[in-house]
């Protein structure tokens, strides 16, 4: 969907992920999963602070799978 790459959006949607998360639920960590390749995912996560866990293969990419723990 390179038309709406670059707006935000996924920005956007993260904070509000994360947030409902963390306002709603009881949950203490929040795992999410993006290919390697996707320079741009893999940058969101970090902004965000998500650590990488572990990458593995899947549908004929490598993966990367990563958490963030509520805060304190």
């Amino acid at each position: 969907m390179p038309g709406v790459w670059g707006n935000g959006y996924a920005s956007e949607a993260c904070v509000a992920a994360v947030e409902w998360v963390w306002h709603d639920t009881d949950e203490r960590s929040i795992i999410a999963v993006t290919q390697t390749a996707n320079r741009a995912s893999m940058a969101l996560l970090d902004r965000f602070g998500f650590t990488e866990q572990r990458r593995f293969e899947e549908h004929g990419a490598q993966q990367s799978m990563q958490f963030i723990r509520r805060p304190s």
